[in-house]
């Protein structure tokens, strides 16, 4: 019910527009930022990257774009059928209408052309649109040509829950997590009471979800490190005692998440290159398009 729960304000316009909104929860320090920006393949220097390694208090709900449909994104947006705001044959106004930059897909063009996204780059004088093919071409369009509007993926990194300024009792409602498509909440060691009590709030409210355990890499070098001590006539422990030794904590800490919290499925990942593709970074991101995917009525091919 929006007149009863309306999304807040800092939502309303991504909402309005039918951008896809993805949030991600947590302490500060839990390793946000890097997740933020390895999700949307990004370096720390790169431009519009997240903040990293100073460790802050996010005050307020902070937006970040995806730059072009890359990793996750590119996946969901190459099987896109409903996850375009809807044009041809409705009505335009002035908060529905083509704008520059939108990734628009093309009808009623030619079997070439019939299909294919392409970026809306000027105005013409006879009120058409100037788009650009992935290609480079660029052609020029009317709008009954346009079938959808792409949905831009935005992710906001919001503060984290059970603090003095934003109590857990109002928290999701403040929030507008009802209003997300997915929910990532975020630790690097444990959840907190406070979230504990929002995982059963989302669960009530059908807010689809993720629990990850982040910067399970420290974890993993800590319990190497320990090993090398222990046995100080092996200066470096070999390859598969490493693995080993990665293998038993991660099921150690998916163990600890279960009997202390009951909670299945609990991603454990790290952002960091050389482990995302050994722990569950990659499973995440799969499942979030998944559940993305089945959000936006979006089928595969």
């Amino acid at each position: 019910n929006l007149r009863a729960s309306p999304p807040p304000p800092y939502l309303k316009d991504t909402c309005r527009n039918g951008m896809v909104n993805i949030a991600i929860t947590g302490a500060s320090g839990v390793g946000k930022s890097s997740w933020i920006n390895t999700i949307r393949r990004l370096k720390a220097r790169d431009p519009g990257a997240a903040k990293t390694g100073a460790v802050e208090t996010t005050q307020n709900p902070q937006m970040y774009r995806f730059p072009g449909p890359t990793g996750l994104v590119r996946r969901v947006l190459n099987r896109v059928s409903t996850a375009f705001r809807t044009v041809a044959g409705q009505e335009y106004n002035d908060d529905f209408s083509i704008r520059l930059g939108d990734r628009v897909m093309l009808q009623d063009c030619g079997d070439a052309l019939d299909g294919q996204v392409a970026l809306v780059v000027s105005p013409t004088n006879d009120g058409q649109w100037q788009v650009e093919l992935e290609s480079g071409e660029l052609v020029t369009v009317k709008k009954h040509q346009v079938t959808g509007v792409l949905a831009d993926c935005v992710i906001w990194d919001l503060p984290g829950v059970g603090t003095p300024n934003f109590p857990q009792a109002t928290y999701l409602r403040r929030m507008g997590l009802r209003h997300f498509d997915m929910v990532i909440l975020m630790s690097a060691s444990r959840f907190t009471e406070a979230e504990c009590i929002l995982i059963k709030e989302l669960q009530k409210w059908q807010v689809p979800f993720f629990l990850v355990r982040n910067k399970v890499d420290a974890d993993i070098e800590a319990e190497v490190e320990k090993a090398q001590e222990y046995d100080n006539d092996v200066p470096e422990l070999d390859i598969e005692s490493q693995n080993q030794i990665e293998r038993r904590t991660l099921a150690n800490i998916k163990t600890y998440f279960k009997l202390e919290f009951d909670l299945d499925d609990v991603y454990c990942i790290s952002t960091k290159m050389k482990f995302r593709d050994r722990l569950d970074f990659l499973k995440l991101e799969k499942d979030m398009e998944v559940v993305l995917r089945r959000q936006r009525g979006t089928t595969t091919a």
